[in-house]
């Protein structure tokens, strides 16, 4: 089937009717609120590297599946993927992060339905008629981000700063004359 432009004007269930799956890639710059988080510096705003720059050269890569389940509720099964970078909270500087989510959307109209859905559904308003989907993989990507993007351990330039400066500043222990005169 062909790849509908955005993914912005979805019929759920014409395409749960016929089983449809649609596998595509966006540009990163159309997930405007995931494009806010991603690492930027005022240094980096004229450098035309991938290093630093907000926006990077990852599209975001969907794979959707449509169908009915056994309530005959459409839904979509999908995956999302995208490299970002995001600026680590320890040393503030860029860490990569992948984005690699599978969830299964359900499309309802109402809250009441939607809190009928089970627990694995995740619920997606819409009028009866289409959807914006690309909306809703915004949502996931922005639901998969971690609260703390941080570096792995060791590998965090603060951390290693951190640590090679203690091994050159080694003191005295204040306590150490205190073993001294307990051995009196």
């Amino acid at each position: 089937m062909k790849e509908p432009c955005h993914l912005e004007n979805i019929e759920p269930h014409k395409l749960a009717q016929h089983q449809s799956k649609l596998t595509g890639h966006l540009p990163f710059s159309d997930f405007v609120r995931v494009e806010e988080l991603a690492f930027s510096s005022a240094a980096n705003v004229d450098d035309e590297s991938d290093e630093g720059s907000a926006s990077p050269k990852s599209d975001v890569h969907y794979e959707l599946a449509f169908g009915y389940d056994e309530n005959r509720q459409a839904i979509c099964s999908g995956h999302v993927k995208v490299n970002m970078g995001l600026q680590c909270q320890r040393c503030m500087n860029r860490v990569d992060h992948q984005v690699d989510s599978d969830f299964v959307f359900a499309f309802v109209k109402t809250d009441e339905q939607a809190a009928q859905l089970p627990r694995s559904y995740e619920p997606v308003m819409f009028d009866g008629y289409a959807v914006n989907l690309r909306e809703a993989l915004e949502d996931e990507i922005l639901l998969a981000l971690p609260a703390f993007p941080a570096h792995d351990d060791g590998d965090c330039e603060l951390a290693v700063a951190t640590a090679s400066a203690e091994s050159t500043n080694e003191k005295p222990s204040p306590f150490a004359g205190l073993t001294e005169l307990l051995k009196k």
